[in-house]
């Protein structure tokens, strides 16, 4: 989300369009490859964490 004010005006956003709204607990800001891989590296260990996101990776030939 970058910021507190980004993640404010994107859930009020969401809100004023009947959405709900659930914060999760972050991992990882993914910005560039490296941390992509740490990303991998650590759903490897734990895929419980980000189930979806670790199927998701397991299908990227570059992080295998």
């Amino acid at each position: 989300m970058g910021t507190s004010q980004v993640m404010q005006m994107t859930v009020a956003l969401a809100q004023r369009q009947g959405l709900k709204v659930y914060a999760l607990e972050a991992l990882l800001d993914v910005d560039e490859w490296p941390d992509l891989v740490r990303l991998a590296q650590l759903l490897r260990a734990d895929s419980s964490l980000a189930p979806v996101t670790f199927a998701h990776l397991a299908t990227m030939k570059e992080l295998v």
